[in-house]
């Protein structure tokens, strides 16, 4: 069963084409937010307190809200989620220049637009990543459709802040959001005119407290009752734990070690090419295994990457290390993201994915804690010893799962 489909017959499919266009686009205008945001912080306080502030108001709504978000993406009409999502972050982007200019523009109104601007993206991711992509290929074609869309994701990663650099120093720090804000007309446009249904089904309750708690708690009973989704949750959880804060980590480390630091942007230059390249692999590693043991194969992958990391007097082999565990985490999230895809049900997309993302989330300050603390107070190589250890739990947790025996059955098969 040849389930890595050849990428030229995805690129086929118009609207795939089409969608995959536009959201690249928008990921690029995003990095532009991305890159100014703090750089206008930066002119206006001069502190790297209040941009690790803003940072984390912008990460409190996946915890505070998610679950709530949820149950509004179940309860609501997806494509009008998905327009007024996307117009609310065109609007908000564009308020910024816009109170600037106004002369109005304080660090109260950015936390509040920073916490917005990551309200309606989750909105939108949960219902675009999860309702479009399943809907536009067949479901052998998945995979591959997964990996494509993590390449742009990545390349967008990579290429973002050089545009965002050259637009802040040509047009300025304020006015370069104007052309993030663009970005999501596009995107909005596709969305309101593309040809495929949002089969979610109105409930048929009234939204109050009570039975949003209730919808919560059927969305997270179903995601524990899963013997593949809980699992797929430890795993995100306990590898975020692992390499969350590891990219901090290394860079203290090759800073230390190097003390250049051209050559130390140099190499996290390859760290990003290894994302790419892991995106590629995806779907050329299923022609000989099915999704479950690939993630087997790739999980061990990365422990083996943390073992290297532990090779001492060399002070390149925790780099070598590190760029194998980005590559097979690239890999293992295009594999999670498609079993996700197919497994959650279609009434319970919102409240499942935004619990999941959830405990995602929380994983990236705890292993801030745990790596930058342990760095601080023993050395990097006792971090790292700690990173692979979390790998060699994620890889028993997996072995032991029936996760190792899951397969993407054919679109004949289904029907």
């Amino acid at each position: 069963m040849n389930i890595a489909a050849n990428r030229e017959h995805i690129f086929k499919n118009k609207w795939f084409t089409t969608y995959f266009l536009v959201t690249t686009f928008s990921k690029i205008g995003s990095q532009i937010y991305l890159f100014a945001l703090p750089w206008l912080l930066f002119e206006m306080t001069g502190s790297v307190g209040w941009m690790s502030l803003m940072w984390a108001i912008e990460m409190l709504p996946f915890v505070l809200v998610g679950p709530f978000l949820g149950v509004l993406v179940d309860r609501w009409d997806r494509r009008k989620v998905l327009i007024w999502s996307d117009f609310a972050r065109m609007v908000l982007v564009c308020l910024i220049p816009f109170l600037f200019e106004l002369g109005i523009l304080n660090m109260i109104w950015l936390f509040a637009i920073g916490f917005l601007l990551s309200v309606f993206m989750i909105m939108f991711d949960l219902v675009s990543d999860f309702s479009i992509l399943p809907q536009l290929v067949d479901r052998e074609q998945l995979t591959a459709a997964n990996s494509v869309y993590r390449s742009m994701d990545n390349i967008a990663t990579m290429v973002g802040p050089s545009i965002a650099g050259v637009l802040v120093g040509l047009v300025g720090t304020v006015e370069s959001l104007y052309i993030d804000g663009l970005s999501y007309l596009f995107t909005l446009i596709v969305v309101s005119i593309m040809p495929i249904k949002f089969q979610n089904k109105k409930s048929k309750t009234s939204m109050t407290w009570k039975t949003v708690v209730i919808d919560i708690k059927e969305g997270l009973t179903f995601l524990f009752r899963s013997e593949i989704l809980w699992v797929l949750a430890l795993i995100g959880g306990l590898s975020n734990l692992a390499v969350g804060a590891l990219h901090t980590v290394m860079r203290y480390y090759l800073a230390d070690e190097l003390n250049n630091a051209l050559l130390v942007g140099s190499m996290y230059s390859i760290i990003g090419v290894m994302t790419i390249v892991g995106s590629i692999c995806a779907p050329l590693l299923l022609k000989r295994f099915p999704i479950g043991r690939a993630i087997i194969h790739v999980s061990n992958l990365m422990l083996i990457g943390g073992c290297i990391m532990l090779i001492p007097e060399v002070w390149y082999m925790p780099l070598i290390g590190y760029a194998i565990i980005t590559m097979g985490s690239t890999i293992r999230v295009v594999y999670t993201f498609t079993i996700r895809q197919l497994e959650i049900p279609n009434e319970f997309i919102g409240r499942i994915n935004s619990a999941y993302r959830m405990i995602l989330t929380i994983s990236f300050p705890i292993s801030a804690l745990l790596l930058g603390g342990l760095a601080n107070a023993y050395g990097t190589k006792i971090a790292f010893m700690c990173t692979t250890f979390i790998l060699l739990l994620v890889s028993i947790c997996i072995v032991r799962s029936k996760v190792r025996n899951y397969e993407i059955k054919k679109s004949e098969e289904m029907s």
